[in-house]
């Protein structure tokens, strides 16, 4: 009984840990966006050679911040459901 608890358990904390984390690093990358496209125009204006601003370069790093955020939260996921229970009630 206390098993299937803590696969439940488990798994809900996964599921609801990562879609917070997937929404603040969404909101947060929206939010970067079109900063980061003003700087890098104005940046690069000041060059000779005229470079045009790709989006692959802003899914790129969506992509590395999604990939950070949820090894992060897994990790943290991970760790917080193979602790042991009784260590974590005999300290409170």
């Amino acid at each position: 009984m206390i098993n299937s608890y803590l696969k439940i358990a488990f798994r809900n904390m996964k599921r609801y840990k990562v879609y917070s984390f997937i929404n603040i690093t969404g909101l947060a990358i929206g939010m970067a966006w079109p900063l980061d496209y003003v700087l890098m125009r104005q940046w690069l204006q000041n060059f000779a050679y005229r470079v045009s601003i790709q989006p692959w370069i802003f899914l790129s790093s969506a992509a590395a911040a999604l990939f950070i955020a949820l090894l992060t939260i897994s990790f943290h996921v991970l760790k917080a459901a193979l602790a042991d229970p009784v260590d974590s009630l005999r300290y409170e």
